[in-house]
């Protein structure tokens, strides 16, 4: 047959057409779900999606599940957004929020210990629950979705994490770009304001790779400089070893060299 349809009003369709229709979005047409010789593809729609995605707050709003602090009101709210559960379940905050405020209150009332703020996966009780606690033990599960951390009355640290896709979709990749200004290399300190060399803001939380002087560098999902991984390349002749973190939309690169007095050229960079 040289043509088909699949999906049109009115028409049945079953797992097999559903398969079909879901392998399209891998870059080799092969089907995402695992299954054996006479089993359903999609045994499980949980299973379907935490084969495609990463467990975390969704992608493409970048407040998604934020918490915060109305201080006019002086009430304590999870933003709208969605969640993706590690086994694939997915929690949605609707656009009036979730408030947490009795919650955070009845802690603060016996202790000023820091609030761990999650989503938490609660099997045997088959629901998506928001753990309000002191310990951080129940954040650290695989079970749990971080969401924040409360310190004092108002200061309110973000821990969500992004869900990432786990296949190359057919839809083009989001890319933007940065620049690298020519610079000389100081002797070597071990210090972050010597090695930062550039700093990128707007840039979208989910970038994974800078491509900067032909080298493709992973992005590093930290803030704190003494975590960083870096990576050796050679520029001009010399061995520069490079890092690149990123925290929410701000990105920065840091660069060293054993090499004292070289002049570094200026290089456009790839994020994606």
């Amino acid at each position: 047959m040289g043509i088909s349809y699949s999906f049109m009003d009115n028409c049945t369709y079953g797992a097999d057409d559903i398969n079909s229709a879901f392998s399209k979005l891998t870059t080799q047409g092969v089907s995402m779900f695992l299954y054996s010789e006479g089993d359903n593809p999609l045994i499980s729609l949980n299973d379907a999606v935490s084969s495609i995605a990463s467990h975390g707050v969704e992608y493409y709003n970048f407040d998604a599940c934020k918490v915060t602090y109305d201080a006019e009101n002086k009430k304590y709210y999870i933003m709208q957004g969605n969640a993706f559960m590690h086994d694939g379940t997915i929690v949605s905050i609707d656009n009036e929020g979730y408030d947490i405020t009795d919650e955070v209150n009845g802690i603060r009332a016996t202790s000023d210990n820091d609030i761990y703020v999650c989503f938490y996966r609660d099997v045997a009780n088959n629901c998506i629950s928001v753990s309000v606690s002191q310990s951080d033990e129940i954040i650290n599960k695989d079970e749990s979705v971080p969401l924040s951390i409360i310190q004092g009355t108002q200061n309110i640290g973000d821990l969500r994490e992004f869900a990432t896709t786990k296949l190359a979709a057919c839809s083009g990749n989001i890319i933007c770009g940065g620049r690298i200004e020519s610079f000389r290399i100081l002797p070597y300190e071990d210090t972050d304001a010597e090695m930062l060399r550039a700093t990128f803001t707007g840039i979208f939380p989910g970038a994974q790779y800078v491509v900067c002087y032909s080298n493709v560098i992973p992005v590093q999902k930290t803030g704190n400089y003494d975590e960083l991984d870096f990576t050796s390349i050679e520029i001009s002749g010399h061995c520069v070893n490079i890092a690149i973190s990123q925290v929410g939309t701000e990105m920065k690169v840091w660069m060293y060299c054993f090499v004292t007095n070289h002049l570094l050229p200026a290089t456009d960079c790839i994020i994606f």
